[in-house]
């Protein structure tokens, strides 16, 4: 694949993101940060797997100009895909951009130097390796004593989503549990994260358990509905896992048509994904 063809492609992909970033933030009242944070003067955040950074934006023009602006403030966004970035010239210098992988040790001169670390969606990309070692590696970030994780996922258990949610919603969880399984990830792992951050030596542990709405089910925001069922969204993803799913052997009879049975549901009846929402402080 040529560079001109990845970058299409990622920035497909940033576009999903900051859709489901919308969408996602609509369901959590608009609150990004769960942890305990009450900056007063400067703040440090790291966002790992952000992608071009729309998360961290979004987060640091909610703060008080004097907090985001202050000389000591830095946000960091950190992927391991370079094409997801944002180019030198469409950077406005308020983020620093850094291609890394939360699998490999974090640079020296950034740990215990943090007062917010976050991810979402992509601690499965661990594999085969247990939560706890990144959880750690993330912990070295943090500021003794004042640091804190937080980390978001979905919850693919076949009994989270409401009744409500449809068939077309509960093969699109199934596929994405074949494919976290069969790349070494334990089932449901969202279900032992509040334990894994435990391990990890991460105190003052918390969770939170969010329904996530799409489609027809929001139905008091008509931009945030137009959001949720737009190319490219769940059908997108679903489609891309599903070709994922066939190369490792996992594919299925019921993810036969489900990218559009999943587009057939969101605009006809809506639906609902569980978000699960862990954070801790790193000890002094």
């Amino acid at each position: 694949m040529s560079s001109d063809e990845l970058k299409t492609k990622a920035d497909v992909e940033c576009r999903r993101l900051e859709a489901q970033h919308d969408v996602w933030k609509h369901s959590f009242n608009n609150q990004l940060v769960f942890a305990p944070l009450k900056p007063e003067n400067s703040i440090r955040v790291l966002d790992s797997a952000g992608a071009n950074g729309y998360w961290l934006q979004d987060y640091r023009s909610a703060l008080a100009a004097s907090v985001r602006d202050h000389p000591e403030s830095l946000f960091v966004c950190t992927d391991i895909n370079p094409s997801m970035l944002p180019e030198e010239s469409k950077r406005n210098g308020s983020i620093q951009y850094v291609e890394h992988s939360f699998l490999d040790s974090w640079p020296g001169h950034l740990r215990d130097s943090f007062d917010l670390v976050h991810q979402r969606l992509a601690i499965s990309a661990s594999g085969k390796e247990p939560f706890v070692k990144s959880i750690k590696r993330f912990a070295s970030l943090l500021k003794p004593g004042s640091g804190w994780l937080q980390l978001v996922e979905l919850d693919t258990s076949p009994d989270c989503s409401k009744t409500d949610g449809g068939l077309a919603i509960e093969d699109f969880k199934h596929l994405l549990h074949k494919v976290t399984t069969a790349g070494g990830v334990r089932p449901y792992f969202v279900n032992g994260l509040y334990e894994d951050l435990g391990d990890a030596g991460l105190v003052d542990v918390q969770q939170k358990r969010i329904d996530n709405r799409f489609g027809k089910a929001i139905h008091e925001n008509e931009e945030v509905f137009q959001r949720s069922i737009a190319y490219p969204g769940l059908a997108y993803f679903a489609e891309r896992f599903m070709g994922i799913a066939e190369k490792m052997g996992v594919g299925e009879a019921r993810f036969d048509r489900l990218p559009e049975r999943l587009d057939d549901q969101l605009r006809e009846k809506g639906g609902t994904l569980t978000a699960v929402v862990v954070w801790g402080r790193r000890p002094a």
